[in-house]
């Protein structure tokens, strides 16, 4: 689970996402830094991103995107593979570089038993909250799957925030 925002926040947005997901992607680049910019700084709200992965490419994007984690490269490398999606190392090869990470211990950290515990933890939170789609959203609650138009996105957060 990766948190952004304050920790201690009143309300939290969870988002379930797959990078193999044209929605999921579509929300990241589009929505997910408006949101951030808008509701973060008031200290209300904070996001939980939980990766779930559904297929082959998903999982290997979610296992760059943990490993970039794990060095403090999350926020960047998830912006790199939600805009240009990729599905082995060669491609990886250029994000890797461009984010100054180390190729084998990149490497080796992809095919990691810890990498696969944060991909199991993640399908078991899914698995909890009764969501086997992506994107889905859970915000209170209220549960959604599919992204929303931003006006929808504002009012939903908007109302939930004023309870």
């Amino acid at each position: 689970m990766i948190i952004t925002g304050n920790p201690s926040a009143a309300g939290t947005l969870l988002i379930f996402s797959d990078y193999d997901c044209l929605y999921c992607r579509q929300f990241i680049i589009e929505d997910l830094p408006w949101i951030e910019n808008t509701y973060l700084p008031t200290g209300k709200l904070k996001l939980e991103r939980i990766i779930l992965p559904l297929t082959p490419v998903g999982d290997f994007m979610a296992r760059a995107a943990l490993c970039g984690a794990e060095k403090n490269k999350f926020r960047q490398i998830d912006r790199l593979l939600s805009a240009s999606p990729v599905s082995d190392v060669t491609q990886l090869l250029p994000v890797m570089k461009a984010l100054k990470l180390q190729v084998l211990p990149f490497r080796e950290c992809l095919t990691s038993l810890s990498t696969q515990k944060l991909i199991d933890h993640s399908a078991n939170v899914a698995n909890v909250a009764g969501v086997s789609r992506v994107p889905t959203f859970i915000l209170g609650e209220k549960t959604w799957t599919g992204i929303l138009e931003q006006g929808e996105l504002k009012q939903t957060i908007d109302d939930y925030l004023r309870r």
